[in-house]
């Protein structure tokens, strides 16, 4: 699967864990801000105590984590087995014709 694809999985989950928290806060939801914009005060130091994010932010932490990991996890298998195939050198290759 493509990492784009779980990247957007990843974000409409988070956005769907910022709506639950706005509805759980406030009745009428047609008045309700943008969940990034509220995000982004409730993260930023303004009005904590309006909304409860902290499920959303630590999917987003482990979120970020994970794709480190993942990024470093790709770049040893690439690296390590393209040096294995440059070292085995030409006659690794040739013996097969």
């Amino acid at each position: 699967m493509s990492i784009l694809v779980l990247v957007m999985i990843l974000h409409t989950y988070v956005n769907l864990l910022v709506k639950k928290a706005m509805q759980a806060k406030e009745n009428d939801l047609s008045m309700t801000p943008r969940p990034s914009s509220v995000a982004k005060m409730a993260f930023n130091g303004g009005e904590k105590d309006q909304y409860d994010f902290t499920k959303a932010h630590s999917v987003n932490c482990m979120a970020k984590i994970g794709f480190v990991v993942v990024l470093i996890l790709f770049q040893v298998i690439f690296w390590a087995v393209s040096m294995s195939a440059y070292l085995a050198g030409p006659d690794a290759y040739l013996e097969d014709i």
